[in-house]
């Protein structure tokens, strides 16, 4: 039979690999699986007339009144939950 702190600390590792796992199911970013390819977010920011600047790494967009801005990795397509992102940054519906 172990011990008081033996059953103790079992149930301390149990709650916290349980109370771990249940973190990183919670805080998983959200996607179905769709993904928007980058020229395809590009043109319908030029079209809503965002300026593009290349970078290095990213494209960054600006709009006419330098109000809202974003920067769009050089990746072939982007998941959804990014182009949400890039939507709440500029203002613009994409999806």
């Amino acid at each position: 039979m172990p011990s008081l702190l033996e059953q103790r600390v079992f149930l301390y590792i149990f709650l916290y690999k349980t109370l771990d796992a249940l973190y990183i199911i919670l805080h998983t970013k959200p996607s179905n699986g769709d993904k928007v390819k980058r020229k395809d977010i590009l043109q319908k920011l030029k079209r809503a007339g965002f300026s593009l600047v290349e970078g290095g790494k990213h494209t960054k967009v600006y709009d006419a009144t330098g109000k809202h801005f974003a920067a769009i990795g050089r990746h072939v397509a982007l998941d959804d939950w990014m182009v949400r992102k890039i939507e709440k940054q500029c203002g613009v519906k994409i999806l």
